[in-house]
């Protein structure tokens, strides 16, 4: 539903020119080592010259050792930046939720390891997990599949619901909204913990919440697993 692709070869950033959407920006050690991410991080930028968001949708920095161990990655939300650490650039699951960052996705909290890849600690880094359901809602992947409910019209209503690895199996609803008059919308969802998933509440109906509009920016919260 939604794919990054590389800048194309040859695009000139300020005179440094992308190879399979790679800029190589070189610095002295002295530059780097003992200096704050912030730091590096401003210069970079400005070696990339004005608007470097102009030629790429998004842009990764990868800042080299010697910042110090405190820090992993940010990004900012709703932007084209996200920061990383040496290493963690490598790192596929910190790439995403960094990237979520700047697609207006906020954290998520779970009951026990991690329902929604905006939740995960860092130390645990997972090969294979979905958003969970109020993230997925908002970017609209499956909009199709959604089904959306107020307090006041749910009465005797039955919803079959597939998980998102079963896209392409089955053209039943994926997502369901319940808005309440509380501002708080409450999202269920099938966590069908198949070919990739969530491994807290795998093959379980979820039930998280959040409370700010379906599309907004805002925390959501697992509530239930059953």
């Amino acid at each position: 539903k939604l794919s990054f692709g590389p800048v194309a070869t040859g695009v000139d950033f300020n005179g440094y020119t992308s190879n399979n959407s790679v800029i190589t920006v070189n610095f002295d050690d002295s530059s780097v080592t003992g200096n704050s991410h912030n730091t590096v991080r401003d210069a970079m930028l400005t070696e990339l010259g004005t608007n470097p968001e102009s030629k790429a949708d998004h842009i990764v920095l990868c800042i080299p050792p010697g910042t110090g161990d405190s820090w992993v990655a940010y990004s900012y939300v709703n932007h084209w930046l996200s920061v990383y650490n040496d290493d963690w650039c490598d790192n596929p699951f910190a790439l995403i939720r960094e990237l979520g960052h700047n697609l207006n996705l906020a954290e998520s909290v779970s009951m026990d390891s991690s329902s929604d890849i905006m939740g995960l600690p860092y130390s645990f880094s997972p090969s294979e997990i979905c958003f969970n359901g109020p993230n997925t809602y908002q970017m609209g992947w499956y909009s199709d599949r959604h089904v959306d409910f107020t307090s006041r019209n749910l009465i005797d209503t039955e919803v079959s619901l597939i998980g998102f690895v079963d896209l392409d199996k089955s053209d039943e609803s994926m997502i369901i909204r319940l808005s309440s008059s509380s501002g708080i919308d409450y999202y269920v969802h099938f966590n069908h913990r198949a070919d990739y998933g969530s491994d807290e509440g795998g093959d379980q109906v979820l039930i998280a919440s959040k409370d700010t509009l379906p599309l907004d920016y805002g925390q959501s919260i697992l509530l239930v697993k059953l």
